[in-house]
């Protein structure tokens, strides 16, 4: 099964820090992101909107990778019955020591080791059906992934655009 991990006050407070987050990013939407210190993203879309999410991932250019991110990367409600992923849904994990009980993660603070994590598609028993290595610090080329865990319960997913600049 796979379960949330739990951080302290102290960790989440010097999470940016503790992974080597930069300042920011850029997409080629032009959409401009910035970490705050407990490594949840703030974004300025290209068309003056603005949000927060818990996590940003990256995703490298791979016609697979981006197959899996684009067809399950967000809500599917608008798509025909028949070609929606019901029950499936993509999460971020964090895999340690290899092993198949890997954790969900909702915010920045909750990653343990940075080198570890995954996108994976779960099943509606909970269980990782395979996953495609994922970075937490921004890459120029790869493609940004923003999820939080919302107050009242339910998961956002916004699958974004390519990195185009990287800001120190």
């Amino acid at each position: 099964m796979i379960e949330q991990l739990k951080t302290t006050d102290s960790e989440i407070n010097h999470t940016a820090e503790r992974i080597g987050l930069p300042t920011g990013f850029v997409t080629e939407k032009g959409s401009t992101y910035h970490y705050n210190p407990d490594g949840s993203i703030h974004r300025d879309k290209f068309d003056g909107t603005e949000s927060e999410a818990g996590i940003a991932v990256f995703i490298q250019d791979t016609p697979n990778n981006l197959d899996l991110f684009t067809r399950l990367g967000t809500q599917q409600s608008h798509l025909p019955v028949e070609r929606q992923n019901k029950g499936y849904i993509l999460q971020i994990l964090d895999d340690q020591d290899g092993n198949p009980v890997a954790e969900k993660v909702f915010k920045a603070s909750e990653v343990k080791d940075p080198s570890r994590i995954a996108f994976a598609l779960i099943n509606p028993l909970n269980q990782a059906l395979g996953w495609i290595p994922a970075s937490i610090t921004p890459q120029l080329g790869s493609y940004v992934f923003e999820m939080d865990k919302l107050p009242d319960g339910k998961t956002m997913r916004h699958p974004g655009h390519r990195v185009t600049d990287i800001v120190k």
